[in-house]
């Protein structure tokens, strides 16, 4: 998604230099990006969040101050994330450590794993309910805090 013909008008330069300014929220870094031609998928790894995180702000940011868009139109035949967490399975990796260095849901990674080989570990199980007990625990952790 970006603005309709808009041209980035920032060198990447000075748009990491916004991605990476504390003194602004991740949202305001986002919606800054956005309205200098950048879109979500360039916005997001600039910024260090999910792409869902950063197409969530973008989207309000859109509706709210009545922006026309583009929308690109997704390929269903892209495979590209998925290409990558293969290639890291094959090379040893762990679910866990895919999910991070990729920043996605473990379960997407739990999916490939399963598709390139339905038998899975005990291992592998153990591994699985050791995040969800982690998720669960930060989950009760922030309830309580609030």
């Amino acid at each position: 998604m970006k603005i309709v013909n808009k041209q980035v008008t920032m060198t990447t330069e000075e748009a990491m230099a916004v991605a990476k300014d504390e003194t602004l929220s991740k949202s305001k870094r986002i919606q800054t990006l956005f309205d200098a031609g950048y879109e979500v998928k360039d916005i997001h790894q600039m910024v260090g969040v999910i792409y869902n995180h950063a197409y969530n702000v973008i989207s309000n940011y859109v509706i709210k101050n009545g922006i026309e868009i583009e929308k690109s139109i997704r390929s269903h035949g892209n495979n590209e994330r998925k290409n990558q967490i293969k290639a890291m399975l094959a090379d040893g990796m762990k679910i866990i450590d895919i999910q991070r260095e990729l920043k996605c849901d473990y379960s997407q990674v739990w999916k490939v794993k399963k598709e390139m080989n339905p038998v899975v570990t005990a291992e592998e199980v153990q591994e699985a309910v050791e995040v969800i007990e982690a998720v669960a625990k930060k989950t009760k952790t922030t309830k309580g805090s609030k």
